[in-house]
């Protein structure tokens, strides 16, 4: 399998922009219908698990480097297993990359161009995913580290932008819904870190696999502080606006923003950003679609693949039939399917994988003493 060769800057990107896409979108909706005023607190609450959860995979990756969970998957139950395994990773990202598309294209649609069609608007991204697939790996690998950098520049200029209208006494009560709503049901915003389970398919693709600790821990400390940062300005800022609505809360954070009679349409720029963020976001998981489908099916070409991607991403992103569909299936499906197979399912494949090879490491030291 030929892998495009990233180095540490761009594989902490890679994790960077498949988290905080994914959380940005969701996990303001989330945690403040959750958690009220204690959304900060259940923020780093999440986080913590989040950190605990990295720190036992480095230990348990340590024998696998340069391996992705397909291999570790069939070096622990076979072809079935890998097989299992790909098509549980490819479900996965088809359901987040139209999900996350249609979710953003309705924001982008109803507040600029509520008089198109959302197809239109959807086409032009698929459009988008298609090209940069065509380019290849190299070219999503490169295009994703310039727009993560101007994404992490829109967002330290939206938080300083809108200090002047954060209240600190917002925060109160602390523990918002009461302690069940951040601890108990609290701990369901985990989905949002779900974006992390690149760390499991990134190894074969590093320059050094043994750079994956430094990645995956440089990756956690930008992800931990820019959401906890937005979450504490979206609360102390705008807390009477924080409710379900098909607008995203970063977005009414940026109309809020007073840059001054000297740029009229400022939120444009930012929304140009982000619009650039979510391609790369959407080629980035297409192209590990890709990567797995490739690996499973043994084909040497997968330029093929990009426009089969492209018109089953379009076609699921029609499903869900408006945003009440979307918020249920994310509540009440997604979010958990999620959950139990990045967070549980790879963990234990990766786990009873790490067992098994101590084990034969130490058979073979025995019978070589």
């Amino acid at each position: 399998m030929n892998y495009s060769k990233v180095g540490t800057i761009e594989g902490i990107f890679l994790i960077c922009i498949g988290i905080l896409n994914h959380a940005i979108l969701y996990l303001p909706k989330s945690i403040f219908n959750v958690c009220g005023n204690a959304s900060i607190l259940n923020t780093i609450y999440i986080s913590v698990i989040l950190l605990i959860f990295l720190i036992i995979f480095i230990k348990l990756y340590k024998p696998f480097y340069g391996q992705d969970i397909l291999d570790i998957s069939k070096y622990l139950g076979g072809n079935i297993l890998k097989v299992l395994t790909g098509l549980l990773f490819i479900a996965f990202y088809f359901i987040m990359t139209s999900i996350m598309l249609r979710n953003f294209a309705e924001g982008v649609n109803l507040a600029y161009f509520s008089q198109v069609n959302i197809k239109v608007v959807l086409c032009i991204f698929i459009l988008g995913v298609y090209i940069g697939n065509k380019f290849g790996k190299s070219s999503i690998i490169k295009c994703n580290t310039i727009i993560f950098f101007f994404m992490i520049i829109s967002f330290t200029l939206l938080i300083v932008s809108v200090v002047p209208n954060i209240e600190l006494n917002r925060v109160f009560p602390i523990w918002g819904n009461g302690i069940n709503s951040v601890f108990v049901q609290g701990i369901g915003n985990l989905y949002v870190f779900s974006g992390i389970s690149i760390i499991f398919f990134i190894s074969p693709m590093l320059r050094n696999p043994e750079s994956l600790n430094k990645i995956v821990l440089i990756s956690y400390c930008i992800i931990s502080v820019i959401l906890f940062l937005i979450v504490a300005v979206l609360l102390l800022a705008l807390n009477f606006l924080l409710e379900v609505t098909e607008l995203s809360p970063i977005y009414l954070l940026v109309k809020s923003v007073n840059f001054g009679k000297f740029f009229q349409n400022p939120e444009s720029i930012f929304i140009l950003v982000w619009i650039l963020s979510i391609i790369s976001f959407l080629c980035v998981f297409s192209m590990l679609i890709i990567t797995i489908m490739q690996k499973l099916l043994n084909l040497q070409d997968s330029t093929a693949l990009s426009g089969l991607i492209a018109n089953l991403t379009f076609i699921f992103t029609l499903i869900p039939r408006n945003f009440s569909d979307i918020i249920f299936v994310v509540s009440n499906l997604y979010k958990w399917f999620q959950i139990l197979l990045v967070f549980v399912y790879s963990f234990i494949v990766l786990g009873i994988a790490y067992f098994k090879k101590t084990k034969k490491s130490i058979s073979k030291e025995v019978l070589n003493e």
